[in-house]
């Protein structure tokens, strides 16, 4: 099934279906849906294109800092800080461990080591994987960004500019409390 949807998927690259910088994007408003679907008739393809330019996403606040729920590898959910400061999107060894268990970050998935400079200047080094998709707040989906793996487990999880620079745009709106997604 994994085989059918990796050669579907290289396809629709080829043919150059629905994609963007290689990333997909959905904007269900209800939840999140795969843009591209096996259904249960013969493992025949359908594809769901976005009908509207901007998905809302909602946010909680923290401390000032704007916490988003998001699905990672279609495994776990965690809450991450939209951090337009942060030059990576960032989760711990902690989160990579529990989804390489989980046989949904491999080692096809390790991109390397990358220094890193944190918020107070510190300079270190990290591992730096790809996560095949993020659903932010069950509603817009991405593929295929870089994170970096930090040691400590009670470091912040961060969505930094790996998600954000594959959107055209995004604002917030905090009477709403929603970031809006350009998609288009």
């Amino acid at each position: 099934m994994k085989s059918k949807l990796f050669l579907i998927a290289l396809g629709l690259i080829v043919i150059g279906i629905s994609m963007k910088s290689g990333k997909w994007f959905s904007n269900d408003k209800e939840e999140a849906t795969p843009l591209v679907q096996l259904s249960d008739n013969n493992d025949e393809l359908r594809i769901e294109l976005p009908n509207d330019d901007i998905v809302d996403v909602a946010y909680t606040e923290s401390y000032n800092l704007k916490i988003v729920q998001v699905l990672i590898n279609d495994c776990i959910s965690k809450e991450m800080i939209f951090d337009t400061g942060a030059s990576y999107t960032q989760i711990t060894k902690k989160e990579a461990l529990y989804l390489y268990h989980e046989k949904v970050l491999t080692a096809d998935d390790i991109l390397g080591k990358e220094k890193i400079t944190d918020a107070n200047g510190n300079i270190t080094v990290n591992t730096v994987v790809n996560l095949r998709k993020l659903v932010l707040g069950g509603k817009l989906i991405i593929t295929n960004v870089q994170a970096t793996v930090v040691e400590n487990a009670d470091a912040p999880l961060l969505l930094g500019q790996t998600v954000m620079k594959e959107l055209p745009q995004y604002t917030v709106d905090n009477t709403n409390k929603v970031i809006k997604f350009k998609i288009k």
